[in-house]
């Protein structure tokens, strides 16, 4: 025993003088990302050591991840402090779903400048390094003892984690002052959201079928209503074993604590914000499409290679034939 506690206190000595050692060092090498990475992982590899790892089950910010990510938010935002996440795995660089992402806005009408304010939220290593390649706002989310590079099976145990990491880091970006849109990798982009988005909500989110919120696309403004809805939020994690964020988000929205945060909440039209579960057929103003009630990477890319066929389908047609278009979306 006198061995052992003379082990740790070595350990805890030794994590000491490094985070001292860190401290000191000039704030532009925080943005140097390979080496913060590596002296990162060294803190993990204590931590774990220490049996103090607990990122998994309660996500926290790194010192250097809160760092890089101010960096990224600050050169992604719009002069209203407004920016536009996006998550990314592997598993959806290879199936080619953030290239359609990004085609959508090619494609959309006067969005391309939107592009310059995503941040892809990279939530493994492979994706990240894909990410660097392909655009300039890449931010490197982790989870300790997780590997979320692999497709995630709907309501796995992996997917259920993936989906309370994001609600917890979406609390995070709203701490620091930002506001944003949350926008799944499986959404194409026809026309500018904020068009269609009104200040007077707090949060603004996409739905299913009517009345039923989906949380692939959110707008929120950050202020103390909604951070203390992402907090009530991540806190029913709980005593929702099993469940995932969204229907989570249905469940509490009826109880006393959410009443009383006194939340401004809007669902948004699927007319105009759409998806497979209920599409539009409003072609002259429909702003996105996600691919919801497509169950799979392989079904959701079938069906958004359909959808933006379609879309451009649509904008080649003289504006007569336009009124009168009904789109074929395809199948999942």
């Amino acid at each position: 025993m006198a061995q052992f506690g003379l082990k740790l206190g070595v350990r805890r000595v030794l994590i000491t003088a490094l985070l001292a050692a860190l401290v000191g060092i000039p704030i532009v090498f925080m943005f140097h990302e390979p080496a913060a990475l590596h002296l990162q992982s060294i803190l993990d590899n204590f931590n774990s050591q220490l049996g103090t790892d607990t990122l998994t089950e309660i996500p926290q910010l790194s010192f250097w991840e809160h760092k890089r990510l101010g960096y990224l938010l600050k050169k992604a935002s719009m002069p209203n402090k407004t920016v536009i996440l996006t998550p990314l795995n592997h598993a959806w660089v290879t199936a080619g779903m953030i290239d359609l992402y990004f085609e959508s806005f090619r494609e959309g009408e006067n969005i391309q400048e939107l592009v310059n304010h995503i941040v892809i939220v990279a939530i493994d290593k492979l994706a990240y390094d894909s990410c660097t390649q392909i655009h300039p706002h890449c931010f490197m989310l982790r989870t300790n003892g997780v590997d979320f590079s692999g497709e995630k099976v709907y309501m796995s145990e992996d997917y259920l984690k993936m989906t309370w990491r994001k609600i917890k880091f979406l609390q995070n970006v709203l701490e620091m002052g930002y506001n944003f849109i949350f926008s799944d990798a499986d959404i194409l982009w026809f026309r500018n959201p904020f068009t269609l988005l009104v200040e007077d909500f707090d949060v603004q989110m996409s739905m299913d079928i009517a009345n039923e919120a989906n949380t692939g696309f959110i707008y929120v403004l950050s202020n103390k209503r909604t951070i203390n809805l992402f907090k009530y939020w991540y806190g029913t994690r709980e005593r929702n074993l099993g469940v995932h964020e969204q229907d989570s988000f249905k469940k509490m929205l009826g109880e006393q604590g959410v009443k009383d945060i006194g939340l401004k909440l809007r669902l948004l039209e699927t007319s105009l914000f759409s998806g497979y579960c209920e599409r539009s057929n409003d072609l002259l103003h429909v702003c996105t499409m996600h691919a919801t009630c497509c169950v799979g990477l392989g079904q959701k890319m079938g069906y958004l290679r359909s959808a933006l066929n379609a879309w451009k389908e649509f904008k080649a047609l003289p504006p007569h034939e336009k009124l009168s278009k009904v789109p074929n979306w395809g199948s999942c």
